[in-house]
């Protein structure tokens, strides 16, 4: 559906009286529902009314379930919910039942005479991996669908969504992006900002499942297998030595540059207690060709000025799949690295796990400093649960970084590692009823400075998951001079 125009169907049921909520409405009688929830949202700012509308029988045909959540104005009352996202989500059904499918990085341009929510500008919505909504239940794998607005659309179009995402998330101090429809707020660009931007004069592409991170000195591209395609074509066609890639979100970063052409200064936005260690762009820039190599963060993106030789190894690796480290690619200090996360994963305890949009592998930052009995760092994360899993399970990157710090800090407080040296591999099972540790695997670490680690670890406070998630968490122990 990315790129159709579309037309509201009409005549959606709402059920009559006063309602009880969560609400569910019969929208298409060959099968979708959709539950209506009155709740709401916590900003910075303070809790926010929403309703939230969540589909149920997109996935008989193959499409994802998605959720609407519209911010209620001051006076209205919960039953005075708007129909047009019940009249959406029966077009989608309608479109899905024809094989067309939308994903998270797609969108849908509705039509001008549509007036959704009551708007008279042209409103696009894009779709994204959902943020937890506290009382609302969201079915495994639901998309978010978050309404753009006057030139939003138009720009994100030419120089990705996630730029526009990134300012709505400035705009509203909520991070990574909000994903609830105000339908009040005036647009947070215009088209003339991007009027004299250097982008404009090179190949530009949207390549959903992908996404760029920044840390330390080492910017990392991660290529998902449902990008694969897209990237090997884009290279195919490319005809010249530039090439910006608009990039997804980036779930293990714990901040977002944002670009703002007036503020005149770099600028970005993180979650509570983020020490912006790990800085996602909304694109990466490569070109070819350069005497001096450099790494520049321009607009809101890491761009790469690579010499010929380091641009042949770029272009091969992107065109044939292959893993790619350049440590010195932008000169000092500024590496790339090109990942192809895999859809198959195995863990320490012998479970092999599959997963379309591959397993994100990543070491997050110590966070604040701590004076444990011995080292232990995080030698490396892997969420074995999808990112659209974790959403609907109410948990998020930020809050799932803040659990492993503390975790990594309990095992350096446990005293039987004062000496020893070795990995330790923790699987971790968030439930509703709490969590589960597991010490799933050791190397060079004996039994007798492992006695009572496990119940330490279970005792750290576990952030409440609705729904099953699990990750394994790689610990390096070495003894203390």
């Amino acid at each position: 559906m990315s790129g159709l125009l579309m037309a509201l169907v009409l005549g959606a049921g709402v059920a009559p009286g006063p309602p009880t909520f969560p609400l569910t409405v019969k929208v298409a009688p060959a099968g979708l529902a959709v539950r209506i929830f009155d709740h709401t949202v916590p900003t910075r700012d303070g809790d926010i009314r929403c309703w939230s509308y969540v589909s149920q029988g997109l996935m008989a045909h193959g499409q994802r379930e998605i959720v609407l959540t519209v911010r209620q104005r001051k006076g209205e009352n919960a039953a005075d919910y708007p129909t047009d996202p019940l009249k959406f989500l029966g077009t989608v059904f309608e479109l899905a039942k024809a094989g067309q499918l939308v994903e998270e990085g797609g969108r849908s341009e509705l039509a001008p005479q549509s007036h959704f929510l009551g708007r008279a500008e042209d409103t696009t919505l894009v779709y994204l991996e959902p943020s937890p909504l506290p009382g609302v239940d969201l079915p495994p794998g639901t998309l978010a669908a978050v309404a753009l607005v006057g030139d939003e659309a138009a720009l994100g179009a030419q120089f990705g969504y996630w730029r526009v995402l990134a300012r709505l998330a400035s705009a509203t101090r909520q991070y990574p992006t909000p994903t609830w429809i105000d339908r009040d707020r005036p647009p947070v660009v215009a088209l003339s900002e991007v009027a004299e931007s250097p982008l404009r004069l090179m190949s530009r592409v949207h390549v959903p499942g992908t996404s760029v991170v920044k840390e330390g000195g080492m910017v990392t591209l991660r290529i998902r297998p449902r990008a694969r395609k897209e990237v090997a074509e884009t290279m195919a066609r490319l005809h010249q030595d530039a090439l910006v890639m608009f990039t997804g979100f980036d779930a293990t970063a714990n901040a977002m540059l944002v670009w703002r052409p007036q503020a005149g200064r770099l600028e970005a936005v993180s979650p509570d207690g983020s020490d912006g260690s790990r800085v996602a762009g909304t694109f990466i820039g490569l070109v070819g060709g350069i005497k001096e190599p450099a790494m520049r963060i321009m607009e809101s993106g890491f761009t790469f000025l690579l010499s010929a030789a380091d641009w042949a190894q770029v272009k091969d690796a992107l065109a044939n799949a292959k893993p790619l480290q350049l440590p010195s690619a932008g000169g000092a200090g500024a590496g790339l690295s090109i990942e192809w996360p895999t859809g198959t994963y195995t863990s320490a305890d012998g479970r092999t796990w599959q997963a379309a949009g591959g397993f994100d592998l990543f070491k997050p930052s110590a966070g604040a400093s701590h004076a444990p009995a011995a080292p232990v760092d995080i030698e490396r994360i892997v969420l074995l649960t999808p990112d659209a899993a974790i959403g609907s399970a109410g948990l998020d990157a930020a809050m799932l970084a803040r659990y492993t710090r503390a975790l990594n800090e309990a095992a350096g407080r446990h005293g039987g590692l004062a000496k020893a040296s070795g990995l330790l591999a923790v699987m971790v099972t968030l439930r509703p009823g709490g969590p589960e540790i597991v010490l799933a695997a050791r190397e060079g670490l004996a039994e007798p400075a492992l006695a009572g680690l496990q119940k330490e670890l279970a005792a750290v406070e576990a952030p409440k998951a609705r729904a099953e998630v699990i990750f394994e968490l790689l610990l390096r122990v070495t003894p203390r001079p």
